[in-house]
């Protein structure tokens, strides 16, 4: 058994030393104390190490995950995102799922976490068939050497997951669609505060609002078009 030590500081009457948070794991502390005077040596167990003092510790009660952007802050459509996940100092990784799909979706897919360089934290990728106009939705379980289970998020992760908006490099819609009756819906689109709209798109856009009148007889056309004067 290996131990690391720190000296002792005088404190009034008193002795006191700290031990480091790398030193202090999930899976417990072992200490002991010497003290050394002209050269007699007394140490408290008076066996030590032989008998140690043994302190308990909390297993790790949370995870945080981070999804990493792909363009500057942003998840773009159609790119792959890597999510780290950063644990508790002193929890000890022993294997992690990341669990993942498109906002809308009945399934999860799931990816392995691996401990990737240079932080030392465990990582997986979302791919980026996975990653559409409609954002995605993920959530990880971690198990650590004294825990079975942590995830992100922390409660009902799997039912509440956590989500990722992502920005859309086009508004044209890549799939082609039957002629049909279809229910109507509002789209808002989101161009972000500093993001500089195509004029093209944007004309697409105005077109395709006022290409009909504010209302219509709904039983003689299966389509509607609404337009929002609302500032």
């Amino acid at each position: 058994m290996r131990f690391h030590s720190v000296p002792l500081q005088r404190i009034g009457t008193a002795l006191a030393g700290g031990i480091p948070d790398t030193s202090v794991t999930e899976q417990g502390l072992q200490y002991y104390v010497d003290v050394e005077n002209s050269g007699i040596i007394s140490t408290n167990p008076a066996d030590a190490p032989d008998s140690l003092f043994s302190q308990a510790v909390e297993p790790p009660r949370s995870i945080l995950a981070v999804p990493q952007p792909t363009s500057g802050s942003e998840f773009l459509q159609r790119s792959g995102i890597n999510v780290r996940v950063s644990l508790p100092i002193g929890a000890k990784f022993i294997s992690g799922t990341l669990y993942h799909r498109p906002v809308g979706d009945r399934e999860f897919h799931s990816e392995v976490l691996t401990v990737g360089e240079p932080l030392r934290e465990p990582l997986a990728a979302i791919p980026a068939t996975a990653v559409g106009s409609s954002g995605v939705e993920y959530w990880i379980d971690v198990k650590t050497s004294s825990r079975a289970s942590t995830t992100f998020p922390a409660l009902q992760a799997n039912t509440l997951p956590a989500t990722i908006r992502t920005t859309l490099q086009t508004i044209a819609d890549p799939v082609r669609h039957s002629s049909r009756r279809y229910r109507i819906m509002t789209v808002p689109l989101d161009y972000g505060p500093r993001r500089r709209v195509d004029s093209r798109a944007a004309i697409r856009v105005r077109a395709f609002a006022s290409a009909r009148p504010a209302s219509r007889d709904s039983s003689r056309r299966p389509w509607r078009r609404r337009r929002d004067r609302r500032r």
